[in-house]
């Protein structure tokens, strides 16, 4: 029986600290981006405006990296197409929910709500694949809370099919398309959405906008 060279299970492990250090780190960024739409909310900023500044940074990050990473066109077939097209559409819901319930329900109760996601993942995956943390300081309406609740509710199963599609697609696509694409449907959908929505444009002061900037490059 041959054993694998020791180098080969060094690798793997390497790449699985690596992982793990990729996937803390994400959470990390994630978290203070939500803080962050939860202070620029408070400003006046409504949740639509934020998905679109939050989509315009990404896309001025991803353009370049796409430029010089990515040779050739990376849909190879209609599979691959149509996934990368659903990643794109989870995304969209769930950035624009969570962003929704993160400027309506307090910081925490919204949190726990998102990070259902894994639980969906894994379900989804089965049938696929045989500081505002207390809500005393936000008051609501049981109807406000009762629909926020359920937007992020819909943002965590829309996250989960996501990150389905993403492990679906595995290295066969560079993230960089997956994140540019995602962002630029984004870019074209959230303006359109601030009117069914029934929100409006708000000015946003210097400290919003550096705040928005900070929040989109942490979402990238």
């Amino acid at each position: 029986v041959k054993t694998p060279p020791e180098s080969a299970g060094v690798q793997e492990g390497d790449n699985t600290s690596l992982g793990m250090l990729l996937v803390g780190g994400s959470a990390l960024c994630f978290s203070v981006m939500s803080l962050l739409v939860n202070v620029i909310a408070r400003t006046g900023v409504q949740s639509f405006q934020l998905v679109f500044v939050n989509s315009c940074v990404r896309i001025l990050i991803a353009t370049p990296q796409l430029l010089l990473t990515v040779k050739e066109w990376p849909i190879k077939n209609l599979e691959m197409g149509g996934l990368v097209l659903l990643r794109a559409c989870a995304g969209f819901g769930g950035i624009t929910s969570a962003f929704y319930a993160f400027s309506v329900l307090p910081l925490g109760d919204a949190t726990v709500i998102i990070f259902t996601a894994p639980v969906w993942t894994s379900l989804f995956a089965a049938v696929a694949q045989p500081g505002h943390a207390s809500s005393e300081t936000n008051p609501l309406s049981v109807r406000d809370r009762v629909v926020a609740s359920l937007v992020a509710l819909f943002g965590a199963m829309s996250a989960a099919v996501a990150y389905c599609c993403v492990r679906k697609l595995g290295k066969a696509v560079s993230p960089v398309v997956l994140v540019g694409t995602f962002s630029l449907l984004t870019f074209l959908f959230s303006p359109a959405f601030v009117y069914v929505a029934g929100q409006r444009w708000s000015h946003m002061s210097a400290t919003a906008c550096f705040l928005s900037v900070a929040m989109g490059i942490l979402g990238y």
